[in-house]
């Protein structure tokens, strides 16, 4: 039992628990009296701490007090403790959290070959849990894992989680991240893998339980030969996914999409910058996402459309193919007041970022106007105006060529006129005054 106001400074030595009963950890911190001594500091430096196997199912450092029939002392707190180039392998897990733990911090070390690097088991919350430099390598399931992790923040700067998780027969078990109800920060993160998915966590329906993620530019994923259907799957209630412009994403293996939305509730956010694969002629091959349940109230996403292969705008692009009444079609991506790229109502929430026209999609030159819907009837596109009062339609182009102008202003132009064929017109002043050749 190591009090919080206690530093123990272990001079690089190895240290090696035969225990095996997975109910008593090798070494537990924090203290009953914690909030007598609200700012003293301690913690664990420059030790080397071995399990006895990772199928023991023993915890190597267990923080703050018990749950379930840890033995810990009940009510133990422990915040502010340091762990300074402290490295932890061979346990069921290598750090594990329990109840009243606050503001821990991380600098360098390491939990690698464990069942799982980290654990949160949950119930309690914990605020602003931060790691420096730290490694989680080669851990057999999940480098991070939680069930429920109870609105706990934790924040990950220049951190490494590398080849956890197993594959066999080609098929990728685990990963880096595996958690619910919680808020994950990673900053500048390398993350690499044979394949699988990084970011995961259970299905769950229940109201309050969301899924907070924020990945900074300068991050990196590698994916190997295994590949993955998606790199990041969003779970819970609802989901908030920030990803910053200039992630890398490094693949031998295929990869579906980048995420998956399986967030089941109403009201989730979704917004990722452009990625890029520096080492890819292709540039990117995948798009930035796919819905499998929930609503998205706002997306700000790259649009799979504006990549070009092989770095030569001349190219024709690839488009992604489109999926009838889904809202992940290249092009506009908005909410159920615009029905997925129609016409928005007077008080729906306008798309963000939506572009349908490109270049050279036939690959014979000029400019393309995409249909931002899939769709087998009706009109394909519609001109639409806005006067912040009502919507007005302009103009509107059918499956089978037929082009209508309709007038905005009354007095001016055409009315519900359709036009067909090889046409000439005359404008004098902005109106048209005549046509021929229809």
């Amino acid at each position: 039992m190591k009090p919080r106001c206690v530093w123990i400074e272990g001079n690089n030595a190895l240290i090696t628990s035969e225990i095996t009963d997975g109910n008593t950890p090798a070494i537990v911190t924090g203290s009953l009296d914690a909030d007598s001594h609200p700012y003293a500091t301690g913690g664990i430096r420059n030790l080397r701490l071995a399990g006895p196997g990772l199928d023991s199912g023993t915890v190597g450092i267990y923080l703050g007090g018990p749950i379930g029939s840890i033995v810990a002392p009940k009510g133990a707190e422990d915040y502010l403790d340091s762990f300074e180039n402290v490295a932890i392998s061979g346990f069921g897990s290598g750090y594990e959290k329990g109840t009243n733990v606050y503001q821990d911090v991380w600098f360098g070390g390491s939990s690698t070959a464990n069942r799982y690097g980290f654990s949160d088991v949950g119930l309690y919350g914990s605020e602003n849990m931060s790691f420096y430099g730290w490694e989680v390598l080669n851990n057999h399931v999940y480098g991070f894992y939680s069930l429920n992790t109870a609105s706990s923040e934790y924040h990950f700067i220049g951190c490494s989680f590398d080849y956890n998780g197993t594959a066999t027969a080609g098929v990728y078990t685990g990963g880096a991240f595996y958690f619910a109800n919680a808020t994950m920060r990673l900053v500048s993160g390398h993350l690499e893998q044979y394949g699988g998915r990084f970011f995961d966590g259970p299905s769950t329906a229940t109201v309050g339980f969301n899924w907070d993620l924020h990945i900074s530019n300068g991050t990196q994923f590698v994916v190997g030969s295994t590949g993955t259907d998606v790199l990041v799957n969003v779970v819970g209630f609802e989901g908030g996914v920030y990803i910053d412009p200039g992630v890398q994403i490094v693949n031998v293996g295929p990869i579906k999409s980048f995420l998956n939305w399986a967030a089941v509730g109403v009201n989730g956010v979704l917004m990722i910058g452009p990625y890029w694969n520096p080492t890819a002629r292709s540039g990117v091959t995948f798009p930035a996402f796919i819905q499998s349940a929930g609503t998205i109230t706002y997306v700000d996403i790259p649009h799979y459309s504006q990549y070009s292969p092989d770095y030569q705008i001349r190219k024709h692009e690839v488009i992604q193919s489109l999926s009838a009444g889904t809202a992940t079609d290249t092009g506009l991506v908005g909410s159920t007041g615009n029905s997925n790229g129609s016409q928005p109502s007077t008080s729906g929430v306008l798309p963000a970022y939506g572009n349908f026209l490109g270049w050279n999609a036939d690959g014979t030159g000029g400019a393309d106007f995409y249909n931002p819907f899939a769709s087998v009837t009706g009109s394909a596109f519609h001109w639409r105006t806005f006067n912040g009062q009502r919507w007005d339609n302009p103009m509107s182009l059918s499956r089978s060529g037929d082009l209508t102008i309709n007038s905005v202003r009354p007095a001016n132009g055409f009315t519900g006129k359709k036009i067909a064929g090889s046409c000439v017109f005359t404008i004098e002043s902005g109106i048209i005054t005549s046509v021929s050749g229809c």
